[in-house]
């Protein structure tokens, strides 16, 4: 039972040390250790608790209450295997647990009845908010925000895209190589989308294209960063020089430095020089000179942009609602108080980049989000301090219909006259 007992460490670096689940696991399983073999299976343990973790802590109190902690997250971790991952045998983890003198109804925790039953011991009513929120992981403040924003049909909906698996995209670096031949490199393991230069992974590991993306042929990426920005480009991009801002997130400046194709300016700034090598390597690789990539924050932009543009990209930091399906322990400590300085900041962003655009130019706000407070209503304010803005388009997008994404965008056109 080596890897429940990893395991259960693991979570304690996560709930008690507030480590995120990446960190934790390389924490306790680093890459030389004689127990590298089990991260897999660590990883599936723990990720499966973690992704239950509000229906496991409601069955432990009232079945188990009379434990440590640590044999709490024990049975956490049973629990995850007997009714979910099932990696691990149930009737020798069950052994295990009567040897740690683990005291709880196993008949309960760890009966033959299905998960749905075991959502009923502890919300027996289908229509309440604890078993939406017990049935998706998902805290209740944080269903009740998106059921006033979306009204229930559509949060539960949202609620179940979130729920399963995502898939991996990767974009074809085609100053490089076409979509065609980067399927033939991959050994067929990628195949083609509805997109153009964006593949999928059929099996979603990285294994096999590791020399692809090594050789900088292929990247990760969002497939709404690329569907949105074929939009975009053809329909607000007639320019010789554009401008992008984004703070945490590379894929967007990624995307965006090959959607110039070589041929027209791009500005590009990250904020979070973390993740410079990615951005750098992709420049330097294709020979690229028409790129300005710097890091900055959005009031120091001057010493970077020297020139008025005619189409700027925003995307400030944000709640990041389309991680959930990537960070099984998104929700652990998210704290829904951290959007209100989100919203601050975002307003902030935007004030500071409308001295950078040109009368009649473009503003274009992008947020991963799915809060009103963040999209909407942020542009709202905006607009109501800068009236010679004019809204063009906007659009909420939500995971059950583009890939997982958590995604808001607004269009502002910035005019010569008070509108």
């Amino acid at each position: 039972m080596d890897a429940l007992l990893i395991s259960r460490d693991v979570l304690k670096d996560i709930y008690e040390n507030k480590f995120t689940f990446h960190k934790a696991i390389k924490k306790r399983i680093p890459y030389n250790a004689s127990d590298h073999h089990l991260m897999n299976l660590v990883s599936s343990l723990v990720g499966s608790e973690l992704r239950h973790h509000l229906l496991f802590v409601e069955l432990v109190d009232a079945y188990a209450s009379d434990n440590s902690r640590d044999n709490k997250y024990l049975l956490y971790l049973a629990m995850a295997n007997h009714h979910f991952s099932h990696r691990l045998n149930s009737e020798e983890v069950l052994t295990f647990l009567k040897r740690q003198d683990i005291i709880a109804d196993y008949s309960v925790l760890l009966s033959q009845t299905s998960a749905y039953d075991l959502l009923h011991l502890v919300a027996p009513n289908n229509d309440s908010l604890e078993f939406v929120s017990y049935r998706f992981n998902t805290p209740i403040n944080i269903v009740k925000m998106w059921q006033k924003n979306f009204h229930e049909g559509r949060t539960f909906r949202i609620l179940k895209a979130l729920s399963k698996g995502e898939n991996n995209y990767l974009r074809v670096n085609n100053l490089l190589i076409n979509s065609a031949q980067a399927i033939a490199e991959s050994n067929n393991n990628l195949e083609a989308t509805d997109i153009e230069n964006l593949l999928k992974s059929k099996n979603n590991s990285f294994a096999p294209i590791k020399k692809l993306i090594e050789e900088n042929k292929v990247f990760t990426t969002k497939y709404i960063y690329k569907s949105l920005f074929d939009k975009l480009m053809k329909n607000f991009g007639q320019t010789n020089e554009f401008f992008v801002y984004s703070e945490k997130d590379q894929h967007l400046l990624m995307e965006a430095i090959l959607q110039t194709n070589g041929t027209f300016g791009l500005n590009a700034c990250l904020s979070n020089k973390d993740d410079n090598a990615r951005i750098l390597r992709l420049i330097r690789v294709n020979k690229l000179k028409n790129v300005n990539f710097f890091n900055s924050t959005s009031d120091s932009l001057h010493a970077y942009v020297t020139s008025k543009q005619d189409l700027i990209f925003a995307m400030p930091e944000s709640s990041s609602f389309d991680l959930i399906k990537a960070n099984p322990d998104f929700f652990v400590n998210f704290d829904s108080k951290t959007i209100d300085k989100c919203i601050s900041h975002q307003e902030e962003v935007l004030n500071n980049l409308d001295s950078y655009l040109e009368n009649g130019g473009y503003l274009v706000y992008m947020i991963n989000t799915l809060s009103k407070k963040e999209s909407s209503n942020v542009i709202g304010t905006f607009l109501s301090k800068h009236p010679f803005y004019s809204y063009v388009e906007s659009k909420q997008i939500y995971p059950y219909e583009n890939e997982g994404a958590c995604f808001y965008y607004c269009v502002l056109k910035k005019n010569e006259e008070n509108v």
